[in-house]
């Protein structure tokens, strides 16, 4: 009916005109006398005429309707299908239509691409300012501030508020829906705020559910979190916070902003009524204050060290025979794979006896020549440790252990700087590091400034006894020998997907540089990592800071290379025999030609090399420096394969060793096949090495360099 209504209010005017023509025709005809019946039958024919047409017009006003109702379901359509147009004025408002449609679609588009910017915007932002949180975290791992640790917390909350509102508007969802424990995910939640806890002194109440739950991990834990940080929120100090199930519910009440100490005691009381038999209290100061404390106290320990060490400081001073009086103390803090530092103190004391020294050894895992409490009676003209750990150890007074001796402290390391942060931040009175590798000292010189110096001396090799006696090549048995430990690079996959987010994509920064470009250093690929991530504004202790949180960059590197080298090799048919940890675990195409000898220790392994025609080394790590693995192998007698850098071309030549590129390793089968053939010149390379290993790099050498070194300190 109500179409029909509208039919006839849009055709009313026609519909009287109609009736006027027949009232102004009956009046003639009346007039004139003309027969009604006449009349009549005109009406009728008339009204038969107009009632079709009537019916025809209304059935198409119906259908027209009908299609234009239709199209309100497809009124999103960016251009609607509208029916032919009955007419000009239908015409023009198609046209007229078309144009607004037009028009509502530009600016819808506009609108979305300015969301779209937005939201791309927010998301970049949010990922980006995830890299200075982590960098605040780490240095505050350096020097804990309780109240700067809570606001960062609070930062990294609303991060994680913004990245959640954005991917609530997103097209997709990452949702992964599985069985979980809540009692778990609570758990998690409330340590991440646990700090905030403590801050504002506020107990937690936590009466297990027993639940398993149908949801998103991740999700739930965030919508946990956000209740949880309006409960500490409105907390006052001193109040309480309880969690606990109610049926299918899950209750997180707080004491509420006004709650007095009276307040808080009821809602105890209230919440261990509910559950006391099965509620569990959390304190959280007592979780972590232990820890907390103990830094605090130790880094307050630092800064009455720093002002008293100074004024009580001896320098070290006289002459050598007052300082070979004094004598070396040398320790023994750690014991690393193979017991090689334990090989190198002996070396050292030794080498300090021949040149006149009383060389001391401190061993703190076995009797050594010493004991701490005599030791520290003693007078040292110099104290020296390998990849020590000692300038972390305080004395109870306050002081650094090491400061106790008055002499100064030479702090030899294997490995990169980066792995030993904690202890080279540490300010001793005067301390030196001696490093194998320029890049590693240049590295403690730029980020270490309280280090008073920085040196590049490689470590002399194991002396094997005359060339002349030592077995000839002909008579060696094996064609290639490889000293190294094996790890699996997988290993380190999954340690750096334990790291946290920032961490692993500034991990793989490193890790993917250095696979595009072989010959990079670590510490230029941590340089660019710093710029890639917005980092590089840091200060040298930040950047130091972060680029120790990162050192699994460096292990796993090692052994992608390590691995990748031999693999190459053996599938190309070349028989090695390898000596190190892991190696029975090694799979790949050609392992029929890999022969593993058991692990020995370092001194050992001399023995093996003298057995060797060539002694295969693949230290990735070393891109400017010698590794002991080379200088030994001289002294075995044997040729030495290593990777070119720029400090082995200038202390060495092609006919010290044979040189392969790391970038090229599909060519080093080849070169050692080469080098192998040619028999005379093995011996010529060989003669040559053991004459440069001999004369150049002997620890009576390195002595001399270490007190050479002190004295220009001190001139």
């Amino acid at each position: 009916m109500k179409v029909l209504g509208a039919y006839f209010s849009r055709h009313w005017k026609l519909l009287v005109l109609l009736g006027g023509c027949l009232g102004i025709c009956s009046a003639v005809f009346y007039l004139y006398g003309l027969p009604l019946e006449s009349v009549g039958y005109a009406f009728v024919l008339c009204f038969a005429l107009g009632l079709a047409l009537f019916a025809a017009g209304y059935f198409q006003f119906l259908r027209r309707h009908r299609e234009l109702k239709g199209l309100l379901v497809q009124i999103r359509e960016k251009v609607l299908p509208l029916p032919p147009p009955k007419g000009l004025l239908e015409e023009d408002y198609q046209a007229l239509l078309r144009a607004l449609s037009s028009e509502r679609a530009a600016l819808a588009l506009e609108d979305r691409n300015r969301i779209q910017d937005m939201t791309d915007y927010y998301t970049l932002w949010a990922h980006q300012i995830k890299t200075p949180i982590a960098a605040m975290r780490l240095l505050l791992q350096e020097e804990p501030r309780p109240e700067l640790e809570g606001e960062l917390l609070k930062i990294e909350q609303y991060v994680e508020m913004v990245l959640g509102y954005l991917r609530l508007g997103s097209d997709s969802t990452d949702y992964v829906f599985r069985d979980c424990d809540l009692d778990s995910l609570i758990r998690q939640s409330v340590r991440k705020y646990a700090r905030l806890f403590i801050l504002k002194k506020i107990s937690l109440y936590f009466q297990a559910t027993g639940k398993t739950v149908l949801t998103d991990g991740k999700w739930l834990s965030f919508v946990i979190e956000q209740l949880l940080s309006n409960a500490v929120k409105y907390t006052p100090e001193g109040g309480g916070v309880r969690i606990y199930g109610d049926g299918e519910t899950l209750v997180i009440a707080d004491s509420g902003r006004k709650a007095d100490a009276e307040r808080s005691g009821e809602f105890i009381r209230e919440y261990l009524r509910a559950g006391a038999a099965e509620c569990e209290i959390l304190y959280l100061d007592e979780l972590l204050k232990d820890s907390y404390e103990e830094e605090m106290y130790r880094r307050e320990k630092d800064r009455k060290n720093i002002d008293a060490g100074r004024n009580g400081m001896k320098e070290w001073q006289g002459t050598k025979e007052e300082n070979q009086k004094k004598g070396i103390l040398i320790f023994k803090s750690r014991s690393l794979c193979y017991a090689s530092t334990d090989y190198f103190a002996e070396r050292l004391a030794e080498a300090f006896e021949k040149s006149g020294y009383r060389a001391d050894i401190l061993d703190f895992d076995n009797e050594g020549d010493i004991r701490l409490e005599e030791a520290l009676k003693r007078e040292y003209s110099a104290l020296f440790d390998f990849n020590s750990d000692l300038p972390k150890a305080y004395m109870e007074d306050g002081r650094h252990y090491l400061d106790c001796f008055h002499a100064p402290f030479f702090q030899i390391l294997l490995d990169h700087p980066m792995y030993f942060h904690a202890s080279l931040k540490e300010n001793l009175k005067e301390e030196y590091v001696c490093c194998i590798d320029e890049g590693h000292a240049e590295y403690v010189k730029r980020y270490y400034p309280n280090v008073k110096g920085a040196f590049c001396m490689p470590i002399p090799g194991i002396p094997a006894g005359d060339l002349e006696k030592l077995p000839s090549l002909e008579e060696r048995k094996m064609d290639i020998f490889l000293p190294a430990t094996y790890e699996n690079p997988e290993k380190y996959e999954q340690e750096i997907g334990q790291a946290i987010p920032d961490i692993q994509e500034g991990i793989w920064d490193i890790i993917n540089q250095m696979k595009k470009t072989p010959e990079l250093s670590m510490e230029k690929a941590l340089e660019n990592m710093l710029v890639s991530q917005e980092m590089d504004c840091l200060d040298r202790k930040g950047k130091a800071t972060i680029f120790h949180a990162h050192f699994l960059a460096d292990m796993y590197i090692n052994a992608y290379y390590r691995e990748k080298a031999v693999k190459e090799l053996l599938k190309s048919g070349i028989k090695i025999h390898a000596c190190g940890q892991g190696w029975e675990r090694f799979v790949c195409e050609g392992r029929e030609n890999l022969t593993v000898i058991p692990a020995v220790d370092f001194k050992e392994i001399s023995g093996l090399m003298k057995q060797a025609k060539i002694v295969l080394n693949i230290a990735y790590a070393f891109k400017n420096g010698c590794h002991d693995r080379v200088l030994s192998t001289m002294l075995a007698g044997a040729v030495s394969v290593t990777s070119k850098s720029p400090y082995m071309e200038m202390h060495f030549s092609e006919e010290d060793l044979v040189f392969y590129r790391m970038g090229e390793l599909e060519k080093l089968p080849e070169l050692l096949r080469e080098t192998a053939r040619n028999i005379n010149g093995l011996k010529r390379i060989a003669q040559n090495g053991y004459r440069k290993a001999a004369e150049e790099y002997t620890w009576e050498k390195r002595v001399q360099e270490f007190m050479d070194l002190v004295d220009r300190q001190h001139e």
